[in-house]
């Protein structure tokens, strides 16, 4: 189920992690649900995307990635759309499909690594939703994504430790201009959903 290692119990389905989920009361679901977009930001290895689907089925919201719309529009994988239209391209597309999913509702949103890293983007994700960043430590990060399949082509590089922590630093800043910051190291997928819950309740719907 991704490369997101939920931390202290082994879940067999997505069924399975949302009955452990502890629910707030259905008033508390009822005010969540006027959030007509959530985006989840975080560097890559953050488990945006399994969380998001997560949360998405949890709240009956739709859930779009915009890695996966990006790479259906180019019908390419990433990688090779870095390789043969390179980075600004990708970047230019990946804000267009963010333009088109601002504009949807009741939505789950998980952003790529570097969607919300602009600050136009990143305007645009607080103005139409609630943005919630996904940290964990960086060497936990970087151990997900060395142990995982998927290629990324901003780390598919030599002396990728190096790069990873480079590009990292270079995103933080923005990472923690989200509305929610939620730490997902010390936890599992059933607690973190629901501490995605209890803090989405705290949050004004826009």
């Amino acid at each position: 189920m991704s490369e997101y290692n939920a931390n202290h119990t082994e879940y067999t389905s997505i069924a399975s992690i949302l009955d452990a989920v502890e629910l707030p009361e259905a008033k508390t679901i009822a005010s969540i649900q006027q959030h007509k977009r959530i985006y989840l930001t975080g560097y890559m290895g953050a488990g945006k995307s399994t969380t998001g689907k997560l949360l998405a089925n949890m709240l009956h919201y739709r859930f779009y990635d915009t890695d996966v719309l990006v790479a259906k529009g180019f019908q390419k994988k990433i990688p090779e759309i870095f390789e043969d239209s390179g980075e600004l391209t990708f970047r230019r597309a990946e804000f267009l499909v963010l333009q088109k999913l601002s504009r949807m509702t009741h939505c789950v949103i998980a952003s790529g690594g570097g969607t919300l890293v602009k600050q136009e983007a990143l305007n645009l994700a607080k103005a139409t939703g609630v943005v919630i960043y996904l940290r964990a430590p960086l060497p936990h990060l970087y151990n997900r994504i060395a142990c995982s399949a998927k290629q990324r082509p901003l780390i598919d590089v030599p002396d990728s430790k190096a790069v990873f922590e480079q590009t990292f630093q270079s995103r933080e800043a923005y990472y923690n201009q989200s509305d929610l910051i939620v730490d997902t190291d010390q936890i599992d997928l059933a607690e973190l959903i629901a501490v995605l819950l209890n803090k989405l309740s705290t949050v004004s719907a826009r």
